[in-house]
């Protein structure tokens, strides 16, 4: 009788022991699935604090200053102007963004608390290809800056530790500089003038044609780079050097050469190369002081 009572005592442990352990696995199982919700909530609403995105219509100008954020001005298939912003997610609330529209004039500013912003941002300025934008200022302190295919009628950009590009650019006007990163520009048609500096980077241009009026392109210390198909048949090249550093490699022969100081306050003499043809025409000016300057052209 005994044994019977705990055979079915036994029996009932075992029967209520598998209940509480399934239930035990049910309640795992439905934590989780709250952990992994509230993760993906919590991921959806960090996501949509670290993205900002703005539309505008009528815009024609557009003025950048940025502290810390690399931008992209781009054409794109759309019809409204659009600007996108993304924080850096380790450092999320470091820079505050500012975008405003005023009379077609496009505003975008970022500001911080700190004294030295660390926090990398982003900008995407994605403009309709039927715009037609008279005029883009747009300047970092840290950030890269890169225009590609935009239409524009003046182009001016500067940024002190950022790389510069601009790639199938069409405007009337385009200055681009930057104190110690590599500056780039390519195809596309500028066609009035293009200044190119950069105090330590290397400057590279490869242009479909010489620009009417003035071609400027510089680096105190890098290489200095032209690629163009010709030079055609009116323009006047003069190429600035140190006289003991510099490098030049040009198919071009020097109409006049001259050795001076070419400011007061210069500690080395720059060798000038002058090369003239035809009447009038592109005034280009390749300059380096301790860099190679290399010309690449089918004359």
């Amino acid at each position: 009788m005994f044994t019977d009572i705990n055979e079915r005592y036994c029996r009932s442990s075992a029967i209520l022991n598998k209940q509480e352990g399934a239930y035990a696995m049910r309640a795992r199982v439905i934590f989780l699935g709250c952990l992994m919700l509230a993760a993906a909530i919590s991921a959806v609403a960090n996501a949509e604090e670290l993205r900002h995105e703005w539309s505008f219509d009528g815009i024609h100008s557009i003025a950048v200053n940025t502290i810390t954020g690399s931008v992209t001005i781009r054409t794109a298939k759309q019809k409204t102007l659009t600007v996108a912003f993304e924080s850096d997610p380790k450092r999320p609330k470091t820079i505050t963004p500012s975008v405003d529209s005023v009379k077609g004039v496009l505003t975008i500013r970022e500001t911080t608390s700190e004294k030295h912003a660390q926090a990398k941002t982003h900008w995407l300025i994605s403009v309709p290809e039927s715009s037609l934008l008279k005029a883009i200022g747009c300047h970092s302190a840290q950030g890269d800056i890169r225009f590609d295919s935009i239409v524009c009628g003046r182009i001016v950009s500067h940024s002190a530790t950022g790389r510069l590009s601009a790639a199938d650019v069409k405007s009337r006007s385009v200055r681009l500089t930057t104190t110690s990163m590599p500056l780039r520009v390519t195809g596309g048609e500028i066609s009035h003038d293009i200044r190119c500096v950069s105090a330590s980077g290397e400057v590279y241009l490869s242009l479909s044609k010489l620009p009417d009026s003035a071609l400027d392109a510089a680096s105190t210390s890098n290489a200095v780079t032209l690629d163009i198909p010709s030079f055609g048949e009116n323009f006047t090249l003069t190429i600035d050097r140190n006289e003991g550093a510099g490098q030049v490699e040009s198919p071009f022969s020097c109409t006049e050469t001259s050795t001076s100081l070419l400011h007061p306050q210069d500690t080395y003499k720059t060798t000038r190369c002058v090369v003239k043809r035809g009447e009038g025409g592109s005034a280009v000016r390749l300059l380096t002081g301790t860099g190679t300057i290399k010309i690449i052209t089918g004359q």
